[in-house]
C-alpha cells in the first residue's frame, strides 16, 4: 500500500472519533445542563441558562483542549525529529528534571 491510501485511512477514524470526542465534551460536564438540554442547544433550541453553559464555558473548554492536543502531538514529533530517536520523550531526556528544576529555582 502507498503512503496516501495509509494516511487516508487513519484520517477517516480519527476524524470519526474526534467529532465524537468533541460531541461529548459538549453534552457532558459541570453544571445542571443534561446531554439531552445541551445536544438541544447545538441543534439550536436550547434554552437561555443551557446556551450560555455549552456556549461560554464548554466550546472554550474544547477548543482549547483540541488546540493543546495538537500542539503536544507537535511537540513530541518535533522532539523525536531533533533527537533522531522514535523512543524518544521528555523523561528519557531529561526535559521533566529541568522542568522540575526551573519550578524549585523560580
Amino acid at each position: 500500500m502507498d503512503t496516501a491510501t495509509l494516511v487516508r485511512r487513519g484520517l477517516a477514524p480519527t476524524a470519526v472519533l474526534l467529532g465524537l470526542t468533541v460531541l461529548a465534551s459538549l453534552a457532558v460536564g459541570a453544571g445542571d445542563v443534561t446531554p439531552a438540554r445541551a445536544l438541544a442547544v447545538l441543534t439550536g433550541a436550547g434554552d437561555p441558562d443551557a446556551t450560555f453553559t455549552v456556549g461560554m464555558l464548554r466550546w472554550p473548554r474544547t477548543l482549547v483542549a483540541i488546540a493543546v492536543g495538537a500542539a503536544l502531538g507537535v511537540a513530541g514529533s518535533l522532539l523525536q525529529a531533533v533527537a533522531r530517536n522514535p523512543l524518544a520523550e521528555p523523561g528519557l531526556l531529561g526535559v521533566s528534571a529541568g522542568a522540575s528544576f526551573a519550578v524549585v529555582v523560580a
